[in-house]
């Protein structure tokens, strides 16, 4: 499967739709100032943007972030309170959001996502999810049929995963 290059509207709607108080990467480059700037340097943005998707290689440059911890809730004072964020650059933000547009065209095109996925999926909800759960067990008891759900938290899932096996898989 390939996607279809992007064009210099594509990549002006997302550049625009960014928020201009988002925090700038590494590069210091606040979204305000591409925005600003956008008319200089469209038609190279777009070519290094199709290079990437064409050859699925994400620029090396846009992969670097700066890295801050950010309060969940608690004791401030126990490092197990915080989680990690990557703050990345503006580009790469641009870039990310692109591919995840050409994704999820190419996806629906496919009907890929099923009825059931609600999670990442436009339109869908929480809410949803469970109205549809509720009228599932409704109606399975309306058949004398038996109803399981099964739910997981992962609220803390990056603080009980071993992070040394993760990196070796990533190293892999």
């Amino acid at each position: 499967m390939s996607v279809a290059p992007v064009t210099e509207t594509e990549v002006e709607q997302v550049i625009k739709g960014l928020k201009n108080n988002s925090s700038p990467g590494f590069d210091e480059i606040p979204t305000s100032l591409v925005k600003q700037c956008l008319c200089h340097f469209i038609k190279p943005l777009v070519h290094v943007f199709n290079v990437s998707l064409q050859t699925g290689i994400f620029p090396d440059m846009m992969k670097k972030a700066k890295i801050k911890p950010l309060f969940k809730k608690g004791d401030r004072q126990d490092v197990k309170n915080y989680r990690l964020i990557s703050i990345l650059s503006v580009f790469s933000k641009h870039l990310s959001m692109l591919m995840h547009n050409k994704l999820l065209l190419l996806l629906k095109m496919h009907n890929i996502p099923t009825f059931e996925q609600h999670g990442f999926v436009e339109s869908k909800s929480t809410e949803i999810a469970s109205q549809w759960f509720i009228q599932s067990v409704q109606e399975a008891l309306d058949r004398h049929v038996h109803a399981v759900g099964i739910f997981l938290d992962l609220s803390k899932v990056y603080d009980v995963i071993s992070h040394n096996r993760l990196l070796d898989k990533l190293d892999s």
